[in-house]
């Protein structure tokens, strides 16, 4: 899905190429859209389904994301694997498809303050997601019904969906899988700053990048500052760098967007 100015075409398009080549099955390649402008004519693309939110109803969280389970989305159906723009395809994609579940999601991983408590509830993250089209349509269901209490009473989208369907029945994926850049990959704070971040193990599926660093911050070679000041880095990450570029992204300012110092300002 995409919709508003957070992400460029480019991640569209570099995610559509990368899928081509890890799944060999015959599929459908749709993204949802509020604009297509960019996106390469190979991608089918869809609008966004309204459900009725306000611009007030979308402050916080991706919102949209819930229209994903409309009892009937345009004419889509059958098994589906919902793959967050911000992320990169690392291997074969095919397995996915056969995990069983009414909802495969993310076991969502712990902070670094999460690890110094005693217990912590267990959560589905919502980057990398599989359903059938039209079974989950309570979900959905529940939002337009009352938008406006939802965003305003739950943290985010992602919070909203565990909590319609934790309780009905929720399957994780292999934890090694579908990893975290900040989580698995960077180093230690300021360390960071010196040891470039790990490879994907051989085993990883998806590598999903969530907050910051956004993915396209990590193929410029001009040694800028990407991430903020506990994710931090600089410069290209030759291997992203080498994926991005060979799925057809840009490494323009258009494709990235604007790059930021570490409390966040845009660098000019």
């Amino acid at each position: 899905m995409k919709w508003g100015k957070a992400h460029a075409s480019d991640y569209v398009n570099v995610l559509a190429s990368a899928v081509r080549r890890n799944l060999h099955e015959e599929h459908r390649f749709v993204c949802l859209a509020d604009d297509a402008e960019g996106i390469s004519p190979d991608v089918e693309t869809l609008p966004i389904p309204d459900m009725g939110l306000s611009p007030g109803n979308l402050r916080f969280g991706c919102w949209p994301k819930i229209s994903l389970f409309k009892p009937e989305l345009h004419d889509l159906f059958g098994r589906a694997l919902y793959i967050d723009l911000d992320s990169m395809i690392c291997g074969d994609l095919a397995p996915m498809f056969d995990v069983p579940g009414t909802l495969v999601m993310i076991k969502e991983w712990p902070r670094p303050i999460d690890r110094l408590k005693i217990s912590r509830p267990v959560r589905g993250a919502s980057g990398v997601i599989a359903f059938e089209i039209g079974a989950l349509g309570h979900i959905y269901e529940e939002l337009v019904q009352a938008p406006n209490y939802w965003t305003s009473t739950v943290r985010n989208d992602q919070r909203f969906t565990w909590n319609q369907q934790g309780e009905r029945g929720v399957t994780f994926w292999p934890e090694s899988w579908v990893i975290s850049f900040k989580r698995h990959l960077l180093h230690p704070p300021l360390v960071n700053r010196v040891l470039s971040p790990r490879v994907p193990p051989p085993v990883t599926r998806i590598l999903a990048f969530h907050g910051r660093p956004r993915s396209a911050e990590l193929v410029p070679d001009d040694q800028q500052a990407w991430g903020d000041f506990w994710r931090a880095g600089r410069g290209a990450v030759p291997w992203f760098r080498e994926y991005w570029l060979s799925n057809g992204g840009r490494e323009t300012v258009d494709a990235i967007g604007p790059l930021r110092d570490w409390r966040g300002r845009p660098i000019n």
